[in-house]
């Protein structure tokens, strides 16, 4: 059966996909000292890397049931998963050379990875998923047990910590978000909708490379002015 179309979900993916290009963007102007970003006490700069991660997510949770929802496809499944693994593996190798100080070692791609394992237990439940999801809820903003409790347990500041809890969460809402009515609610074309689809369809893509244009792009950008 030929899965049924969310474009609600290709304009939240593109959404973080711009976001995330934007923060990455400011945050390497910093490093280089083009600006004076404090990305820990600036409210906007601080909330805006997290909202980014939510969109992702709740992208992956709705993705899931989209794919998944009349049948497992166990082969097709674990492929994904692989290249996922095998990508997150790279992220974390390429970020402990290149800053042993603050490498990556269980960041955006590793969440998505270990989410999707668990989110596809869930495809059919949407009221265990929203259930949980409200548990988490209430464990962060009522307990305060949140990622920066989470990161305080270990020795080394990653530059993107994003354990599966309690970010679990946005994908449980993903996946109760796609069984309802408001995911598939028709969207008016326009001109940018190629634009849209291409850049949701590689949106993988896009997260990989984007940060190594950006950083060396600056960097190089500073050597000519230098000359």
């Amino acid at each position: 059966m030929e899965k049924k179309r969310a474009p609600v979900i290709d304009y939240i993916r593109v959404l973080a996909i711009l976001l995330m290009v934007f923060f990455h963007l400011f945050y390497d102007l910093t490093i280089y000292g083009y600006t004076h970003i404090n990305f820990h006490q600036d409210p906007f700069w601080f909330y805006l890397p997290r909202f980014i991660v939510s969109l992702f997510l709740l992208a992956v949770g709705a993705s899931l049931v989209i794919t998944y929802k009349n049948g497992i496809d166990a082969k097709k499944f674990l492929r994904r998963q692989f290249k996922l693994v095998i990508l997150s593996l790279g992220v974390s190798l390429l970020t402990y050379f290149m800053f042993p100080d603050r490498w990556i070692y269980f960041g955006t791609l590793h969440c998505i990875a270990v989410t999707s394992f668990i989110g596809i237990f869930f495809v059919r439940r949407p009221q265990w998923s929203l259930i949980l999801a409200g548990i988490i809820t209430v464990m962060v903003f009522v307990f305060h047990l949140d990622t920066q409790m989470l990161s305080a347990l270990f020795p080394i500041k990653s530059m993107d910590f994003i354990p599966p809890y309690p970010w679990m969460a946005w994908v449980w809402l993903g996946i109760f978000f796609a069984h309802t009515k408001y995911l598939y609610l028709p969207l008016k074309a326009s001109s940018l909708d190629p634009k849209i689809l291409f850049i949701s369809r590689h949106s993988l893509l896009i997260y990989l490379i984007h940060q190594p244009i950006l950083f060396y792009g600056i960097y190089l950008f500073s050597l000519l002015l230098k000359m």
